[in-house]
């Protein structure tokens, strides 16, 4: 190959490579004017693991730095318990919603997940040495949607860890599936709940 061919073939892969970037926001997005954070990512596979659950592949780009964890929807499913909330359940199901309580869990997928809580840590202004992402089963709450017209309907969920206490921590969720997105944003500008989510996540001490 001549090296003037070889420019060209380079010059068009660098090409297709910034427009394949250049089609997805970065991970990090911009702080509303709350100061809350939310996170782009963008489903690459919809398909059920052994056990029955569904699993979304999902990445992203922090920079030139890819991102990605698989996000797990739990097969176990059921209406609200508390009396507010089954009247919530009842009128959501009227409008064609339906509020449930089931298990969503973050699952790395390696490298990728590393770098993805290192950018959440840093986005977050949290102070975090080199760490492994460990998987994180959530409590979900299904606030919008229905889990049985996934393809057609984006669902959103708020996940919680721990009791309202030192070690709370939560993150809304939106899955749209017919368009291959996820958001992940923050509910509440709590500066603990942020270090507490950072840490259950890498299951370290955080600074910041």
């Amino acid at each position: 190959m001549s090296m003037r061919n070889l420019t060209k073939l380079i010059a068009l892969f660098v090409c297709i490579q910034v427009t394949l970037w250049a089609k997805y926001p970065p991970f990090v997005g911009k702080p509303d004017q709350t100061g809350l954070h939310f996170y782009n990512l963008f489903i690459n596979r919809v398909a059920p693991d052994k056990a029955g659950n569904l699993v979304l592949s999902v990445a992203g780009n922090d920079g030139n730095t890819a991102v990605g964890v698989d996000i797990v929807l739990g097969k176990s499913w059921r209406p609200p318990l508390h009396s507010a909330d089954r009247i919530a359940a009842r009128e959501g199901a009227q409008s064609g919603q339906g509020m449930a309580i089931g298990k969503i869990t973050l699952r790395s997928i390696g490298n990728a997940s590393n770098a993805l809580v290192e950018a959440l840590a840093r986005s977050m202004g949290i102070t975090l040495k080199k760490a492994r992402f460990h998987d994180m089963e959530f409590n979900a709450i299904l606030l919008g949607g229905g889990l049985n017209n996934l393809q057609t309907r984006a669902l959103d969920f708020k996940l919680t860890d721990g009791a309202m206490d030192t070690k709370y921590s939560d993150l809304l969720c939106h899955i749209d599936i017919k368009k291959h997105f996820v958001q992940l944003q923050e509910e509440y500008n709590n500066p603990r709940w942020r270090r507490n989510l950072i840490e259950a996540l890498t299951r370290t001490k955080a600074g910041g």
